[in-house]
């Protein structure tokens, strides 16, 4: 007990401090108006501060040997701190320092220790509580939160800093993030680790899921859902085969995904940025994984440098080695929750299709597809795969691209027709295609030459400032004019279609080819050598349509959405930062008219491709008809009915570019082809058209085998009357190498 009381009386003594003798205060008076000084970390402190004369007179009065203390200079972060935490309380030996509410230690009295459960606890004004008062102090009164400057092991804080604390600290001390993240990071973890806030917590997410809606639970989350107990692979059989799980014949599949939708690896690199994280493993690391999301947020200079291709060579840096990943898990899901091809996958294994009669051609999608042919031997990959699928499976295939994957489908059929004449006729019975941008997209234009799309133009200024802090435009047009991909699909084929492509300042309205002098141009300008050889390669075939190979016994099946607005020209402003050389041009977001937005003009499309590129080919009289047996055009009408707005994805009558991959309709249609559904409507026209009554809701309705067409927008009139020079281009055939055989080239 004497010890107990004597280190009460020292702590007294410690809190006490003196005040310079200003008039009548004594020192008695003095030490009532001295307050609870913060401790900072050593590093934060001046030493050898001589103490005033009148500090010192009142120290010798009680009999204190004056000493020379250290007192904390103020810190920026220190000072911001302090303004968030509540005022210091009064410390005198008549009002002894007391706490917020806090849980004491059980007393110990005579060996019997003395809990809080058998006794009611006293309120400030000496009447019991009760212990729902209990639990209310508990849960909202003040409690002292430290700070980072705190958090670290010294002889001061050691009583009042928890373990928790301090490993906290040391963690985000490690992290290479500036000074305030560091500080605010700290306060939210330990905001976060307090009992009482995971209890107020938890309360408020039991009583949102008892109170909410058990249609709302399914909304949020059917966007992430992909094994649907409705979906069209286990209706399938009953609606057009008679409830039979035997189809009568059944193409292999090969799938060709689009831009950004496969799933790229870091393989290697020797990048000092890289290198230098402790999280970072540098094997198969994937481009938008967790630790990849990570190094974007706090490096992301360092990402990009990571995933840039050669600026003189346009192939693969020195330093990095970044390649695709392979098989269904590559293109099913393009972040965790985030599905692409999921659902296409996972309806075709309901009607029976597995790895043996279904494949997916990966493919590094930042390259062309000559270069992806050149590095990786994309178009062998391509030719192998169809070969094993159509011996193995006795029949001929469906080969299904997406986006991108469409350009890289017409340069395959283009590649093998060269080298073996009719390859596209024996392999293929039909060729699907998704939302394909066979005659180029705006967006591959604006990201080469601002370094930004609409998605990015539309902005308010003040998030605009963020973005271009966090990731400068510099930064952004470099990346994307060291993908040749992007030059692969810049708009071509009709100059007609994409008149006004490109607005300068002075107002010179540019099409396909002089946008892509344009981009030539500015390519050479920030030294991208392999950008400009590219645009000189694609400038030699500008004006031609991507024809098909003569494949009388193929079908071609266009399927795409319509009813949003997609980009198709842009207005430029010289660049207003006078400092800055190396950006000419930005985006003149002050343009409004009535298809013209933030200086981004539009027109109807599926969200991200116009409707002449998607739809040319298709319906053209000098389209893919001239090429093959059979051309079909489905389009999809945007819709929202039925749909609510907790869906993130849109629903199962979405048309947007990517979400069209988890519309019900779109599904359907692709199990018709490869099942041979479709096949059996066109050689049997008299049993095409059936009535089909639904078992479980009594429902009945037509339903048809064949794949029509089926049209919403005014694409043939905008064909016929707007695009009359484009029609009388010639479809340009495609000549055979002759005397060509690369099979034994490696002998």
């Amino acid at each position: 007990m004497d010890n107990m009381k004597g280190k009460r009386d020292n702590s007294i003594k410690r809190a006490r401090a003196s005040k310079p003798a200003s008039g009548g205060t004594t020192s008695s008076n003095r030490s009532e108006h001295v307050h609870r000084r913060r401790i900072l970390p050593a590093q934060c402190v001046e030493p050898r501060v001589k103490p005033s004369e009148g500090t010192v007179a009142a120290m010798q009065e009680r009999s204190v040997t004056p000493a020379l203390q250290s007192v904390p200079s103020m810190l920026i972060e220190a000072s911001i701190d302090a303004i968030r935490r509540p005022p210091p309380l009064e410390v005198s030996p008549s009002k002894p320092r007391m706490s917020a509410a806090r849980r004491p230690a059980p007393s110990v009295v005579g060996g019997q220790h003395h809990h809080r459960g058998k006794h009611k606890r006293p309120s400030r004004n000496g009447q019991p509580q009760s212990r729902w008062k209990r639990l209310t102090s508990f849960l909202f009164s003040r409690e002292e939160f430290e700070d980072l400057d705190n958090s670290f092991s010294s002889p001061a804080d050691s009583a009042k800093v928890t373990d928790s604390q301090r490993r906290t600290a040391r963690m985000i001390e490690r992290l290479p993030l500036p000074t305030w993240a560091k500080y605010s990071l700290f306060d939210v973890l330990d905001f976060m680790s307090r009992k009482r806030v995971h209890f107020v917590v938890l309360v408020l997410a039991v009583l949102m899921f008892a109170m909410a809606p058990e249609s709302m639970m399914e909304d949020v989350a059917g966007s992430f859902t992909v094994d649907e107990e409705a979906r069209p692979g286990l209706t399938f059989f009953n609606k057009y085969n008679k409830g039979s799980p035997h189809l009568p014949r059944r193409h292999p599949v090969a799938i060709i995904p689009g831009f950004i939708t496969s799933a790229l690896e870091v393989w290697d690199t020797s990048l000092p940025c890289a290198r230098q994280k402790s999280f970072f493993s540098g094997f198969r690391q994937r481009m938008f994984g967790p630790q990849m999301i990570y190094l974007i947020l706090s490096d992301p200079q360092c990402w990009l440098d990571l995933f840039s291709m050669d600026k003189k060579t346009g192939m693969d840096r020195n330093d990095t080695k970044v390649r695709a990943d392979s098989g269904f898990a590559s293109v099913d899901f393009f972040v965790p929750g985030y599905w692409v091809w999921a659902k296409v996958l996972i309806n075709l294994a309901d009607i029976g299709y597995d790895p043996q009669s279904m494949a997916v051609i990966t493919y590094d999608w930042r390259l062309s597809p000559g270069k992806a042919h050149e590095r990786d031997g994309l178009f062998y990959q391509v030719r192998n795969n169809l070969r094993f699928l159509c011996r193995k499976n006795r029949k001929r295939a469906v080969v299904i691209s997406h986006s991108y994957g469409t350009t890289v489908a017409l340069a395959f059929f283009w590649w093998a027709e060269q080298r073996e004449a009719g390859f596209m006729d024996r392999h293929v019975a039909y060729y699907v295609n998704v939302g394909g941008v066979s005659l180029g997209v705006g967006k591959a234009a604006s990201s080469m030459l601002l370094g930004d799309a609409r998605d990015t133009l539309n902005i308010p200024w003040a998030a605009r400032k963020m973005l271009d802090t966090f990731i400068s435009q510099e930064a952004r047009y470099g990346l994307s004019r060291s993908w040749s991909s992007l030059v692969s699909m810049l708009p071509r084929g009709c100059e007609e279609a994409w008149s006004g492509l490109t607005v300068l300042p002075n107002g010179t309205s540019l099409g396909t080819r002089g946008t892509a002098r344009l981009i030539r141009s500015e390519c050479r300008r920030s030294g991208h050598e392999g950008c400009v050889r590219e645009v000189d390669s694609f400038l030699e075939t500008v004006d031609d349509l991507p024809s098909l190979p003569q494949a009388p016994n193929t079908t071609v099946a266009c399927l795409y959405g319509v009813g949003l607005p997609a980009e198709t020209g842009y207005y430029l402003m010289s660049n207003p930062d006078e400092a800055n050389t190396e950006t000419l041009y930005v985006g003149n977001s002050s343009v409004f008219d009535n298809t013209t937005s933030h200086g981004v003009r539009m027109s109807d499309g599926d969200d991200t491709v116009p409707l002449v590129s998607l739809a040319y080919m298709c319906r053209a009289v000098n389209g893919w008809s001239r090429n093959v047996g059979r051309v079909v055009t489905r389009e999809f009408n945007h819709s929202i009915t039925g749909a609510s707005s907790l869906n993130l994805r849109g629903g199962k009558q979405s048309a947007k570019h990517v979400d069209i991959l988890g519309n019900y309709e779109l599904i359907e249609t692709i199990l018709k082809i490869a099942s041979g559904v479709d096949e059996e409507g066109v050689e049997n026209p008299e049993a095409d058209e059936f009535r089909y009554t639904d078992v479980d809701t009594g429902e009945t309705s037509t339903l048809q085998r064949r794949v029509h067409d089926r049209i919403y927008s005014d694409v043939d009139l905008v064909i016929r009357g707007t695009l009359l020079n484009c029609m009388r281009k010639k479809n340009r055939p495609i000549r055979p190498i002759e005397n060509y055989d690369d099979d034994n080239d490696f002998l």
